[in-house]
């Protein structure tokens, strides 16, 4: 069951009010009665999670109602409850109004674009000519034996997708191209985020290592534990070995990140992939190695929606909420929501509203 949070107008306002020494929220958008309430999903990272809080308080501070939703399950989930189908370019029946759960959900630009593109084996054009004979077969009304599933599977012939050293620019416009057009994306956040691998600055001393080149002649005597999913990874270990010569001895996978990091920090493991936002690094004085082949798909938090889903006024104040927030602002409303006196993301959006963004 998915956890709601409403932000309502009355709550917030008071909220506010004691942030900002009593100074009352801005009056209600002549526009802002177009939607009865804004749904927003969390997406499925810390840092897509607390963009999801901006973005609520961003509208609820402009007089709309908002509520945030819990999106853990996965982006397939996330994307059902969008009323969004990667297989076709046009809404389901069920984008209806009444049966859409979510308006609105931010996505780490890399991590997406590796998801429909099964890991960069699929391109773009091999998407869209699924989805173009999938519509052709809805066309003709198949019966269910002869139904067919849109999804590309990559052949001898098909050229896996370059991802190495791709800009951020050039990553956003390959995911435009890759997904349907009942897909609207927004702009993508100033705020940028990238897996790599980090060791104790101790650790990294003792085997002189200050970048990822330095890993090649030792690189079989270090642990490393990395989160679900990396095995899979381009950027993962295949990118390791033949970018940096580098095996490690053992590799283990894990969805727990705090479990990791303490095992790093206990020196139960010596490398850690992790985001560069990650506030253990500064917290535990790790040092993020660099990364001088390029080898890391640099992460944009970037807001998705159904197509004419959202006022365009909406669209404006979540594209302004991207453009302000920076990736330092991502590391220090992560620090602030974790550790021992951890805010929730609720109250640190509402920080960054009135004393973060300037």
């Amino acid at each position: 069951m998915r956890k709601s949070l409403a932000l309502g107008l009355l709550p917030l306002s008071l909220l506010l009010a004691s942030c900002s020494g009593g100074q009352q929220t801005s009056p209600a958008s002549p526009s802002a009665t177009v939607l009865e309430k804004i749904s927003i999903g969390t997406g499925l990272s810390p840092e897509t999670s607390q963009a999801a809080y901006i973005y609520a308080a961003v509208l609820a501070d402009a007089g709309y109602q908002v509520e945030v939703k819990e999106t853990s399950q996965g982006r397939q989930a996330y994307l059902e409850d969008l009323g969004i189908d990667l297989a076709s370019n046009q809404l389901p029946a069920s984008a209806d109004p009444s049966q859409v759960k979510l308006d609105l959900v931010p996505a780490l630009s890399g991590d997406l674009l590796l998801d429909i593109t099964q890991m960069g084996t699929v391109s773009p054009s091999q998407l869209e000519e699924a989805r173009q004979a999938a519509e052709a077969n809805t066309s003709a009304s198949p019966s269910p034996s002869e139904s067919v599933a849109a999804s590309p599977s990559p052949s001898a012939s098909s050229s896996p997708l370059n991802l190495r050293g791709i800009s951020s620019s050039d990553l956003i416009q390959t995911l435009d191209r890759a997904l349907p057009d009942s897909i609207e994306v927004l702009d993508p956040s100033q705020a940028s985020d990238r897996y790599g691998y980090a060791m104790t600055r101790a650790k990294a001393q003792e085997l002189k290592i200050s970048s990822m080149n330095d890993l090649r002649d030792k690189c079989n005597q270090l642990t490393l534990l990395a989160p679900q999913g990396y095995s899979l990874n381009p950027s993962g270990p295949d990118s390791l070995t033949n970018d940096y010569a580098c095996t490690p001895g053992t590799t283990r996978e894990t969805a727990d990140r705090a479990a990791s990091l303490e095992a790093l920090v206990k020196g139960q493991s010596d490398l850690v992939y992790l985001f560069s936002a990650s506030p253990q690094i500064s917290q535990a004085n790790l040092l993020f190695l660099e990364d001088p082949e390029n080898t890391q798909l640099t992460q944009k938090i970037l807001p998705i929606t159904r197509s004419q889903a959202l006022p365009q006024e909406v669209k404006d104040l979540i594209n302004k909420a991207s453009s302000d927030l920076s990736s330092d602002h991502l590391r220090r409303l992560n620090s602030l929501t974790s550790g021992d006196s951890a805010i929730s993301q609720e109250d640190a959006a509402v920080f960054w509203l009135h004393q973060m963004r300037g």
